[in-house]
């Protein structure tokens, strides 16, 4: 090998040349390098396309599935069980939000989930910053009634390309780490004759001494030169003999090897010049990577940075800066405790940092820190790449605000209610707290009169009137609509009351004025204190609910406060707990179909006219429930729709897969509620089924109480109108316990009227009862209107009803309730023996 030096800036650089073992070995590891990244190429785009695939597959499965179960909840817009089943999607991290709109594109319910990818390369981390969106319709009997959209992450197929990347990247470095001492040595078995040959030329040189011979074992072109190099010799020895031949051989070697000298410095020149095209490429890269990056030396000065670490720290080049310079005091301790082993072991480290520009603008980042290793011992230099994330890292944390608070008003919401209850509860100094559920009373009038936006503006000003009447350490909670929550710490019963008091003072005080017009509103609030710990958050939220209602059971504006012994209360939550056993029997058909037989108190018409009565199965103990046990609590959390909506689908399917149930011409009545005869989409439901159901008209008819029609006599006549045109016909309930039964009967369409029992049962006994049910009778007789006279419950009742000319009678001495399906094959059996504890007429 030889020297040479090149001059640069006053100094003299001593270069090695390079030899042709150390090319060989270039070109091969040049040659291996190529072959491996082409199959990373192939590999990792395998790989990304299985992952993408497997991601839409999962992905889709769920929205499928959401769209699927969304439907029944959709259709009956129950945001609960849309919320839950959003919920579901938090499971998956690539999911962002999701949200349910109906036909109308109405927004039903929505959720935003936080991400909890943190794992992420800064390369995946960069990229994950693109999302999808999906539209999924939701189909209820094949037809949209609303749609689902996703915004999904696709983070995560990035990311799956990032450790793709740095997977081939560390096995191509394996490679060449593992390859090049192998190459090395094998290239140096092509190497070793050359070294040899050359060896002995010089020696030949140096000594005049033409005996010396190379080895000719070569079978190779190095083999052959030594040959000839050996024959060479023989000729210069015989150079007496042949003198002009030999000048000839060697001046025709000669010039061979000028050729081959020509070659090879025609090959080093371009080798020469594609390693400076490399540096020339290394350094634009280096210049224009999309992230910051920079070299520290060991005493933790920036030697050199790139054009994004200039523009990210708004510096220039030129300047002289240390890493203290630019971070924080808390970042740089952590930083140069890590920097420390990075010197002496030379081990890489990644950290999240505060860092300031030169204006002194506060910034996020990752700084990765790597050892560049030449292969000694000494440290050279540290390359540090720095990532921006203040802008993701401000978007993390308004979204957490966001998960936290509510929207409108910015108090805080459900869940961060949730989390504080459960720290109260832990919390011995907290104790005793007190919970507080408001609802405002008359908001629904500033909503029909002023709009939305009214209606928004006031709880934004009540909003800040609670957060006015608590202290810094108490949480002011807005949980949907005009409900709003109060967390008290350290508040006992005096004190919540006088908080209370004040907080409703001021809402009643409070003038709420827009476009001129002046509202007065009040506030029902429920408040329970709490002196235990590890309270169910559930449990407390129910026991609030429910003072809540009481309070405004009691006349509304104004708080009640649960005593241990609280009826009231615990009558609520029983109701409440009575919603949750309705929907269950709903959705698993735990309702059961009952029948009660009305006879023809003439005896001239067989028994075929059946009143639907319905009971419920308890799941633990097996015992039928009546009616009586959770109808209050449907009447009032208004679920008498969905109620009314499964008898009629069960009478309906019963009677289509059982023939039995529709011999001799039957006639089934089933007892519909005030709320559900205000129901549109109910009536468009009834009007569907008995159209489609192909059941003989008239089989399935209607009973409405009084009570029901009295609301509205007009509409409830059209509603009346509207079925019989399919050959329903309509009985009139409980018809005598309103104040103006006979006012109103004329202008309604019923072909019967079902005459209270509360008259019927001491009808012997009881003169003015007796008077009472023959004028009921007498007058329906004018009017063509059949009578029915219900709790019929001795002979002797009925043979006075008989007298007085009633035309049907039901009660437990003319048939007792029994199942659906047994009333086909019990219609002339004898009465049951034993009365039920409760009157069984009515659903």
């Amino acid at each position: 090998m030889s020297y040479y030096g090149l001059a640069h800036k006053g100094k003299v650089t001593v270069i090695k040349r390079q030899n042709i073992r150390s090319k060989l070995l270039l070109i091969n590891i040049a040659g291996t390098l190529i072959s491996m990244l082409i199959a990373a190429v192939l590999w990792i785009s395998f790989d990304i396309d299985n992952a993408s695939t497997h991601f839409e597959q999962r992905f889709a499965s769920q929205i499928e599935w959401v769209a699927r179960n969304a439907a029944i909840a959709v259709s009956e817009q129950n945001v609960g069980e849309i919320r839950n089943l959003l919920s579901a999607l938090q499971a998956d991290p690539a999911i962002l939000s999701a949200k349910i709109l109906n036909s109308e594109r109405t927004e039903l319910a929505s959720i935003t989930f936080r991400s909890n990818d943190t794992g992420l390369t800064i390369l995946s981390a960069k990229l994950s910053q693109n999302s999808g969106f999906q539209n999924t319709p939701i189909r209820l009997d094949d037809q949209i009634i609303g749609s689902l959209e996703i915004r999904y992450d696709t983070g995560e197929i990035q990311q799956t390309l990032a450790a793709r990347l740095s997977f081939a990247f560390i096995v191509i470095l394996l490679a060449i780490a593992i390859g090049s001492p192998l190459l090395f040595r094998l290239q140096g078995m092509i190497t070793l004759p050359l070294k040899r040959l050359s060896e002995l030329t010089q020696r030949v040189t140096q000594s005049k001494d033409y005996s010396l011979r190379g080895e000719e074992g070569y079978p190779d072109e190095v083999g052959q030169l030594t040959k000839n190099f050996n024959a060479m010799l023989d000729l210069i020895q015989q150079r007496d003999i042949n003198l002009e031949e030999t000048v000839r051989e060697r001046t025709d070697q000669l010039a061979e090897t000028n050729k081959a000298l020509e070659h090879h410095i025609s090959e080093r020149k371009k080798s020469e010049q594609a390693q400076r095209e490399f540096e020339s490429r290394f350094e634009q890269a280096f210049l224009n990577a999309p992230i910051g990056m920079a070299l520290v030396d060991r005493h933790q000065r920036i030697i050199r940075f790139n054009r994004s670490f200039e523009k990210f720290l708004e510096r220039h080049n030129e300047e002289r800066m240390y890493l203290r310079d630019f971070l924080s005091v808390r970042s740089f301790n952590i930083v140069s405790n890590s920097f420390g082993s990075l010197v002496r072991e030379k081990k890489s480290f990644e950290c999240e940092a505060s860092c300031f520009s030169i204006n002194g603008k506060p910034l996020s980042a990752v700084l990765s820190f790597s050892v560049v290793d030449y292969g000694d011992d000494n440290f050279q230099y540290a390359v540090l790449q720095v990532q921006d994330i203040t802008e993701s890292k401000r978007m993390s944390e308004k979204l957490a605000f966001q998960a936290s608070h509510d929207v409108l008003t910015g108090l805080a919401n459900r869940r961060r209610l949730k989390d504080e209850l459960s720290t109260v509860s832990h919390d011995s100094e907290a104790y005793p707290f007190t919970l507080c559920i408001m609802d405002l009373d008359q908001f629904k009038i500033v909503n029909d009169t002023c709009g939305h936006m009214a209606g928004d503006e006031l709880l934004r000003q009540v909003a800040r009137i609670l957060q006015d009447n608590v202290r810094p350490q108490d949480l002011v909670v807005r949980l949907g609509g005009d409900e709003f929550a109060l967390l008290l710490q350290n508040c006992d019963r005096d004190r919540a009351a006088k908080v209370t008091e004040k907080v409703r003072e001021t809402i009643e005080q409070f003038n709420f004025v827009w476009e001129g017009q002046t509202f007065r509103i009040g506030a029902s609030i429920g408040v329970v204190i709490v002196s235990q710990k590890n309270v169910n958050f559930s449990e407390l939220m129910q026991q609030a609910d429910a003072a809540c209602y009481v309070a405004k059971d009691q006349g509304r504006n104004r708080a009640h406060i649960i005593d241990d012994e609280d009826i009231e209360v615990s009558h609520r939550q029983g109701e409440m707990r009575w919603v949750q056993r309705i929907h269950d029997a709903i959705e698993n058909n735990r309702f059961m179909l009952y029948t009660q037989v009305v006879i023809d108190l003439s005896g001239n018409q067989p028994r075929n006219r059946f009143e639907i009565l319905l009971r419920l199965k308890d799941v633990e103990t097996g015992n039928i429930i009546p009616p009586g046990a959770f109808m209050p609590a449907a009447e009032r959390y208004s679920l008498m729709e969905k109620i009314d909506t499964w008898v009629v689908s069960a009478l309906i399917a019963e009677l289509q897969s059982n023939p039995g149930l529709r011999n001799n011409q039957q006639r089934y009545w089933v007892n519909l509620s005030g709320l559900s005869l205000g129901s549109k989409n109910f009536l468009q439901f009834l009007d569907r089924s008995i159209r489609e159901c192909e059941l003989p008209e008239g089989m399935i008819n209607f009973e409405i109480t009084e009570t029901a029609v009295m609301r509205n006599v007009a509409e409830a006549s059209k509603i009346m109108l509207s079925l019989k045109t399919l050959g329903c016909q309509f009985a009139l309930d409980d018809f005598g316990s309103g104040m103006s039964s006979f006012g109103y009967l004329k202008n309604l369409p019923v072909d019967f009227i079902k005459i209270d029992g509360m008259f019927v049962r001491d009808i012997i006994k009881d003169e003015v009862d007796l008077i009472f049910v023959k004028s009921i009778i007498d007058i329906a007789a004018s009017m063509n209107i059949k009578t029915v006279a219900e709790f019929v419950e001795s002979e002797d009742v009925c043979e006075t009803l008989r007298t007085l000319g009633a035309d049907f009678g039901q009660g437990y001495h003319l048939g007792k309730p029994q199942p659906l399906l047994q009333s086909a094959l019990a219609q002339n059996r004898s009465a049951f023996n034993q009365p039920e504890p409760m009157r069984a007429s009515g659903t």
